[in-house]
């Protein structure tokens, strides 16, 4: 009986550190997301910003070519 109490709380404590650790990752990878997604507002010389650039003027004024892009992973 007092084993079982300790295990249960052992397995708390140690839910609880794992948890704690995810949450500070998320939050950093958070952190790094709006970095980035900053800076790909600012850029204006790569493939995806010139690809997002010519839709947008596809859109407003007509038919347009815009640039192949590739995205590779």
């Amino acid at each position: 009986m007092v084993r079982k109490f300790f295990s249960r709380e052992r397995r708390l404590a140690q839910q609880e550190r794992e948890l704690t650790r995810i949450r500070a990752e998320v939050e950093e990878l958070r952190a790094r997301n709006a970095s980035l997604r900053s800076a790909m507002r600012r850029c204006t010389t790569c493939d995806y910003r010139l690809m997002a650039k010519g839709q947008s003027a596809a859109t407003t004024s007509g038919p347009k070519s815009t640039p192949a892009v590739s995205f590779k992973r």
